[in-house]
C-alpha cells in the first residue's frame, strides 16, 4: 500500500474515532494508584527502566507475560496533548503507563504483531482502572496511527530491542467432560 493511502486511511479512521473520543472525555475516570514500575524519568518524555520488569496481561483467553529488562527506554503513552488532556491523561498517567511500557516494548521488538500489541495495551488500560470509553479511544488511536512508529523500525533497532524484551504466551484451555451414551 502506498504511504499516502496509509495516511488517508488513518485520517478517515480518526474522524470515525472522534465520536469515541467525545464519549470518552465525558466518562468518569476513577482515581488509580500509581503503577509500581521501576521507571526513571531520563529526559523530556523519556523513561528508562531501572530494574527488570515482568508483567502479564490476558487478552481473549491468552496470557501474555512480558519481561522487559533494565535499560529499556519508553516515551510512555505518546498521545498528542490536544487529545490526551480532555481524556484526563498524560504520558505517565497511572492507568496507562504500564500498558504503554508493554506496548512500546512489543512494538520495538516486533515479537508480536501490531494488532496483538494494541489489544494488549487496551486490556492493560482496563486492568489498571481506565474507563472503558477512554481505553477504547486509546486503542482506536493506536490502531489508526501506530503504523507511523512501526514503520520507523530498522533491522538494527528491532535486534537491539529484542535483547531487552521477552514475550511468553499461555493459553487457557477449557476442558469439557462429556459422556458418550
Amino acid at each position: 500500500m502506498k504511504s499516502w493511502q496509509k495516511y488517508r486511511k488513518a485520517i478517515i479512521g480518526t474522524l470515525g474515532a472522534f465520536g469515541i473520543w467525545l464519549a470518552a472525555i465525558m466518562s468518569f475516570q476513577p482515581d488509580v494508584p500509581p503503577a509500581n514500575l521501576p521507571l526513571w524519568n531520563s529526559g523530556i518524555n523519556e523513561w528508562t527502566l531501572t530494574n527488570n520488569c515482568k508483567t502479564s496481561v490476558t487478552v481473549s483467553g491468552v496470557t501474555y507475560t512480558v519481561t522487559i529488562k533494565e535499560g529499556f527506554k519508553t516515551d510512555g503513552a505518546s498521545i498528542p496533548e490536544v487529545l490526551a488532556a480532555p481524556l484526563g491523561l498524560t504520558r505517565d498517567s497511572p492507568a496507562i503507563i504500564r500498558g504503554a511500557l508493554i506496548h512500546d516494548a512489543i512494538y520495538a521488538s516486533e515479537l508480536l504483531d501490531r494488532q496483538t500489541a494494541d489489544s494488549i495495551l487496551y486490556a492493560a488500560c482496563l486492568n489498571d482502572g481506565m474507563a472503558p470509553e477512554k481505553a477504547l479511544a486509546v486503542w482506536k488511536a493506536v490502531r489508526e496511527w501506530g503504523f507511523v512508529a512501526w514503520d520507523r523500525h530498522t533491522d538494527e533497532s528491532v535486534s537491539t530491542a529484542r535483547t531487552k524484551v521477552e514475550v511468553h504466551t499461555t493459553s487457557r484451555t477449557r476442558y469439557s467432560s462429556s459422556r458418550y451414551r
